[in-house]
């Protein structure tokens, strides 16, 4: 324990301490922080390492600045806390087909949220994105960019606020176009023609009935060749 202790920073001890000690005291969202200097004279720390600790609960999501009021507790959300330190840089490749799992997961899981939540004005949006794909089927570079604002768009209309922050996590996975356009694959061009294929057209049909069985079927028929995506392939749809 002590040492464990001793490789630790005190920065890393006041972050510690000060979380435990908004959680112990049932600190709610919307409630004041005690002033740095009445947080550094309890821990018996300098305000410098408070302010450092302060500075990472705020990169996480746990506290926020108001104005007037200062810090405050703040609404943390899982995936929006991961989407401001992973990068896909610093992931090895099977860490990334690791989250690419996790994606087809939370996509083949969302049919009831979508189902109940999703409006008229959701529908527009969707055919809108899939008309601009349509106009040129042999464009694929108009293809991955329609295919991040489709998906994009059935995790917003789901109205979960944590769906809407992992959809940020997949802009930093799914922007490297110019890899993509180099693994595309030579069918691409016939989607429309395949029968085998299970198209953005078709999953929006499937959409459109609000029937949550329907749309996880249809789901798992659009993802189902991206369950294993061969290298350089895990974000095409």
């Amino acid at each position: 324990m002590e040492e464990n202790a001793r490789r630790e920073s005190l920065t890393d001890i006041a972050e510690r301490e000060i979380f435990h000690y908004l959680r112990e005291n049932r600190f709610r969202p919307g409630d004041r922080l005690p002033m740095e200097e009445e947080l550094a004279e309890k821990f018996h720390i300098s305000r410098t390492i408070v302010r450092e600790a302060l500075s990472r609960l705020r990169m996480m999501g746990f506290i926020e600045s108001r104005k007037r009021r200062g810090m405050v507790v703040g609404h943390p959300s899982i995936f929006e806390t991961v989407a401001k330190v992973i990068d896909p840089a610093f992931l090895d490749e099977e860490e990334q087909k690791d989250f690419f799992r996790l994606r087809l997961t939370i996509e083949l899981g969302l049919a009831d949220m979508l189902a109940e939540q999703l409006t008229e004005e959701d529908l527009a949006d969707l055919e809108k994105i899939v008309r601009e794909e349509e106009a040129d089927p042999a464009d694929y570079r108009r293809f991955l960019e329609c295919d991040y604002h489709f998906h994009s768009r059935i995790y917003q209309a789901t109205r979960c606020r944590s769906l809407a922050a992992f959809q940020k996590i997949l802009l930093q996975f799914f922007t490297d176009f110019e890899t993509r356009l180099q693994n595309a694959s030579s069918r691409f061009a016939r989607r429309f023609d395949d029968p085998e294929q299970c198209t953005h057209r078709d999953l929006l049909a499937a959409i459109a009935t609000r029937d949550p069985e329907t749309i996880q079927r249809t789901m798992r028929r659009h993802l189902a060749t991206h369950r294993n995506p061969p290298d350089g392939q895990a974000g095409t749809c």
